[in-house]
């Protein structure tokens, strides 16, 4: 089973369980599902055989406040804080993301559930812990 087919497969499988339409993969096998008013990218590459996940934990000018970025930065130390995911700086869009990534031949259901709901309880602990930074 290709990388994208089993990806679609354990997405559309995830999506019926909680009740909701599965996301349509575009052609360069990106889609995006929303969880709890987080919404999560899902990239299927093909080139490196993986399964990228990120997110949105801040965006436009806090990103360039001192705290903001010290706390995202010591934030990645050993990933401890972020459960593997690592937090980074996108100046194309003036985001930070949360990123994190898995091999998506051995996963299933039961992975793909405990992954992205670790995913988004992180996502949405940094992205208040990155506003509470703007306020030092």
């Amino acid at each position: 089973m290709g990388v994208h087919s089993n990806i679609k497969e354990v997405v559309g499988s995830f999506s019926s369980e909680i009740g909701v339409e599965a996301p349509n993969f575009n052609d360069n096998g990106i889609c995006y599902i929303t969880i709890d008013d987080c919404v999560i990218t899902l990239e299927a590459s093909e080139l490196d055989n993986k399964l990228y996940i990120s997110a949105v934990v801040c965006e436009g000018d806090s990103v360039h406040n001192e705290s903001v970025l010290k706390a995202a930065l010591a934030g990645n130390m050993f990933w401890i804080e972020t459960k593997g995911a690592t937090l980074m700086y996108d100046e194309a869009t003036n985001r930070i993301f949360m990123c994190y990534n898995e091999n998506p031949e051995t996963l299933d259901l039961e992975s793909f559930k405990n992954i992205l709901g670790n995913f988004v309880e992180c996502a949405k602990e940094w992205t208040e812990k990155l506003q509470e930074a703007t306020k030092v």
